[in-house]
């Protein structure tokens, strides 16, 4: 009874205060026999937790069968030409449907190459300051996860393609397969 009476509490908790540093928390996973002590890595309550995890982790259940997923890229200014290639294989498989573009450092002028083809694109400049100091290093793709979870908390459903990918096909039969299998992901078309 004392265990599920600790349990019970440590569920209802939304935000811990660290009074050792004077920081909040969440997410942090806590021991229902000793809830008063930080058990495990927290994760400190910063702009990603409070703006996009709370809206995310709160947000109405996504129904599979009625969410179009939007197409989603990011690039810096290193993968813009390959970028360009894939776009143009994705537009003829995908004749009228937008893709959404992350800026993960572009030059102004190849944003506002993006910016123009308003019927092509949604640009989005993704903000690293946001985040931890590591997520800015692209070569370890920290940034991939916080970005589909930005999408996701606003779109409900993404389709992720690198910016190498070459389609060969319209992913339409394939998603309306996942949607009757009930599977929400695929690595490959």
């Amino acid at each position: 009874d004392a265990f599920m009476d600790n349990f019970n509490e440590v569920s209802r908790k939304k935000v811990w205060n660290d009074i050792r540093i004077g920081t909040d928390y969440i997410c942090c996973y806590r021991d229902p026999t000793d809830p008063d002590n930080n058990v495990g890595r927290p994760f400190p309550m910063d702009h990603f937790i409070k703006e996009i995890w709370y809206r995310y982790m709160r947000a109405a259940i996504v129904n599979p069968m009625k969410v179009d997923p939007v197409p989603v890229t990011a690039l810096s200014d290193n993968r813009f030409e390959e970028f360009e290639e894939s776009i143009k294989s994705f537009q003829f498989t995908h004749p009228g449907k937008k893709i959404l573009v992350y800026d993960l450092g572009l030059s102004e002028d190849r944003v506002e190459t993006i910016k123009k083809a308003k019927d092509q694109f949604i640009y989005r400049k993704f903000h690293f300051e946001f985040y931890p100091e590591h997520v800015r290093d692209l070569a370890n793709f920290s940034w991939k996860i916080l970005l589909w979870a930005e999408v996701l908390e606003q779109f409900g459903g993404l389709m992720w393609f690198d910016t190498s990918i070459e389609w060969i096909k319209n992913s339409d039969d394939l998603i309306h397969k996942m949607r009757m299998d009930d599977r929400s992901f695929t690595s490959a078309i």
